[in-house]
């Protein structure tokens, strides 16, 4: 398969102009709610998909053909709970897990094989999911674009560890580490399940309050979930 970066059909090029790249595709599926369309020309500029007309057309002049009569074209994929920067346990340090670049480089490759375009890296090491994002927002590395949250905010009794995630003893210190991880640059925060409901309360507030998303792998009665400020669930105890 083969990931392209629109988002839009638009009407941009002049007619006599060569499209970038054409795509002679089986089945379309634009995620507009409209019935799929079959045996379309797909003409790509900058980037973008410029225009959509139906097969055969050989009139388009294109700098690159990609046959897909036998595939489907979608949008790009959004990925609600991924993890790009990636650990692994070995002989020397069987524990904690030390950060892999090889195995991290190899889940944002993953991630665009599979169609995801789009994906919200849930937890890790706050330095190597940053530069994992601007790594590839950079195109220094091939992935799709990153919206980061940077380590867990946990409990007092934490079940995971330094450097991927951090242990808070009150709803002021659950604020701080949100403002801490915003003030390094993150776009959200992951609440986990050693979180008591009160700091899960204070930490939501204050990562809305600085306009980050936030989700977590909490354990709560459901009527203090609904009312904690989580914008997601992760997982559910």
């Amino acid at each position: 398969g083969r990931v392209l970066a629109g988002r839009a059909l638009v009407g941009c090029r002049r007619e006599e102009e060569a499209a970038d790249l054409c795509v002679e595709a089986g089945v379309v599926i634009d995620g507009t709610g409209e019935a799929p369309r079959t045996d379309r020309l797909l003409q790509v500029d900058g980037g973008r998909l410029s225009d959509a007309r139906p097969l055969p057309d050989r009139t388009v002049a294109c700098a690159e053909r990609l046959a897909a009569s036998a595939q489907w074209v979608i949008p790009g994929l959004f990925a609600l709970h991924a993890h790009v920067a990636l650990t692994r346990s070995t002989a020397e340090i069987p524990y904690p897990p030390q950060y892999d670049p090889a195995l991290s480089d190899w889940a944002l490759r993953a991630l665009l094989a599979w169609g995801v375009t789009t994906a919200r890296a849930l937890g890790g090491e706050l330095h190597p999911v940053l530069a994992q994002r601007e790594a590839v927002a950079a195109r220094r590395k091939p992935g799709p674009e990153l919206l980061v949250t940077g380590p867990f905010v946990e409990g007092p009794e934490p079940f995971w560890f330094l450097p991927i995630s951090r242990s808070v003893g009150s709803p002021a210190a659950a604020r701080q580490a949100v403002r801490d991880l915003a003030a390094a640059g993150v776009d959200g925060g992951k609440l986990y399940a050693s979180l008591p409901p009160e700091e899960v309360a204070a930490a939501a507030d204050e990562a809305r309050a600085r306009g980050l998303f936030v989700g977590g792998d909490v354990v709560m009665p459901w009527p203090d979930l609904v009312g904690s400020g989580l914008g997601a669930l992760e997982h559910a105890y």
